[in-house]
């Protein structure tokens, strides 16, 4: 595959959806969802869909009289949401935009929720602040981050043999929030209350150890650009590089029915717009 074709955004936005979403997710909608409780009848707004896994799955739980608005700022992630079809439950309306600036009006959703995606925000506070515009009063917002590298092994030891090979950094902003703290701050300066931060452990399943690596490599905005940059001899090296470099990492996660196995730490905090009277 040619560099330019690894650049598309329709090429990544389809190896989100083939290795990220599955393995990744998937998994983190329903736990997201436990924590969001949606109701029949709820104005939902979904920020940094992606190609869509948890619109979809909040849809299920409204009812025809449930609406869900979807935004990304990736026109190439909203069309490969948009090509998977209608949702079970309540529409599903696709829409572009900023999380910096949402496209609707004050009080306009009773829950909101972004699934991995304010770590990638260039205005974290802002960001925050229009998901409390947007909310109706005792609204509710559920939001789900990755702790850091430090917390995450496996994707430190990847992040460091890519690096090393592929000469630019590679998984610093997936798992730039850190702890638990960073969420609960700016969460209170935003306004919110009954603020709860959380620590949660996924366990997470690959089909295979070269699943997980050409899937974090291929389905990775933060990883393919370094990748992309190789030529197709260098990226196949690249490849057999980190996968022999990693050898004995791998092999400590793959079980005998060749699956690949790990935990992903991250954190979900959960608030209302206001207290509740």
């Amino acid at each position: 595959m040619s560099q330019d074709s690894l650049l598309s955004p329709a090429v990544l936005a389809q190896n989100y959806e083939r290795y990220l979403v599955p393995a990744l997710f998937r998994p983190w909608a329903d736990i997201l969802l436990d924590y969001a409780k949606p109701q029949p009848g709820d104005r939902v707004l979904d920020i940094a869909c992606g190609t869509g896994i948890v619109a979809r799955q909040i849809a299920r739980h409204l009812g025809e009289q449930g609406h869900v608005a979807a935004l990304d700022l990736n026109p190439a992630m909203l069309a490969a949401a948009r090509s998977l079809g209608d949702s079970e439950g309540a529409i599903v309306e696709w829409h572009q935009g900023s999380a910096l600036e949402l496209p609707f009006p004050d009080q306009n959703f009773d829950l909101v929720v972004c699934q991995q995606g304010l770590q990638f925000f260039p205005d974290q506070p802002l960001a925050l602040r229009e998901m409390h515009r947007v909310l109706a009063p005792h609204g509710r917002v559920v939001i789900s981050v990755n702790q850091s590298l430090e917390h995450n092994p496996l994707y430190k030891a990847f992040n460091a043999v890519f690096t090393r090979h592929a000469g630019t950094p590679s998984l610093a902003a997936p798992f730039a929030f850190g702890n638990e703290a960073k969420l609960q701050t700016l969460l209170s300066e935003a306004e919110f209350s009954s603020i709860r931060v959380e620590r949660v452990s996924l366990p997470t399943r690959f089909k295979s150890a070269d699943d997980f690596v050409q899937g974090t490599i291929l389905g990775s905005a933060a990883v393919i650009p370094g990748f992309a940059q190789l030529n197709a001899a260098q990226r196949e090296a690249l490849m057999q590089n980190v996968l022999q470099e990693m050898h004995d990492v791998l092999a400590s996660y793959t079980k005998e029915t060749h699956a690949f196995d790990f935990s992903v730490v991250a954190t979900i905090g959960h608030a209302a717009s206001q207290n509740a009277p």
